[in-house]
């Protein structure tokens, strides 16, 4: 992600068939978030719509979130809209470009096409018992069922509860909804969307990038199991 030129953040984004889109956002210091966002110190989150990108005049909204402990980038927002005014896909698809605008300022993402999105149907279920995870530093366990019933549970207290849903059986895309509770300043409803960044098959770990957003909270994680 960039502005006036300069890159601000290192992103991972999903984008679905239908145009739902979330991101999360990392430093640029931290020398594993170009090649691991997920491990890396998330700073924001994204969320919203994209759509038309076929057409070189995409458009879209959403809004930034900021992480706990985190500001956006007037340096004192923690949510903020944006529009979306233009995008393209480049070379054969396999590159990605929009232009935002939040807070009167033009940001632009640039990303790669990640072949881990397009799988064969059933080599990537999310169902199963996720340990090692947590909520901004409060640790917790992650449980997905066979029908998609989600359930957390943080050292703390905190819980929610929820529906994973697929968004096909070749896509590695999966839509969230949520509702946490005995959460301090997280509480409330959540939709978002889930993928897996790693799978057992390839290097023995399911990975789970989940990521959620309420009208002005995110969370935002890495589940393993």
């Amino acid at each position: 992600m960039s502005r006036d030129g300069q890159v601000v953040n290192f992103a991972m984004c999903l984008v679905t068939e239908v145009g739902n889109l979330a991101c999360i956002l990392t430093d640029t210091d931290d020398g594993i978030a170009m090649f691991d966002p997920a491990h890396a110190n998330i700073r924001g989150a994204v969320h919203g719509f994209v759509h038309d990108l076929n057409t070189g005049q995409a458009y879209g909204s959403g809004k930034f979130h900021a992480t706990p402990g985190n500001v956006i980038s007037d340096g004192k927002a923690t949510v903020a809209d944006f529009e979306i005014s233009g995008g393209v896909l480049k070379e054969r698809n396999s590159i990605l470009e929009l232009t935002m605008t939040s807070l009167g300022e033009e940001h632009t993402f640039t990303g790669r096409y990640d072949h881990y999105y397009r799988v064969v149907a059933g080599t990537a279920p999310v169902n199963g018992v996720y340990t090692t995870f947590d909520i901004y530093g409060d640790v917790a366990s992650l449980s997905i069922d066979q029908s998609g019933t989600l359930f957390l549970q943080s050292a703390s207290g905190c819980a929610g509860g929820g529906q994973v849903t697929g968004t096909g059986p070749t896509y590695n895309a999966h839509k969230v909804g949520a509702t946490v509770s005995n959460c301090p300043g997280l509480d409330g409803n959540y939709v978002g969307l889930a993928t897996l960044l790693d799978f057992s098959w390839v290097n023995g770990t399911d990975n789970l990038l989940i990521m959620l957003f309420g009208e002005t909270t995110a969370i935002v994680a890495e589940a393993v199991k």
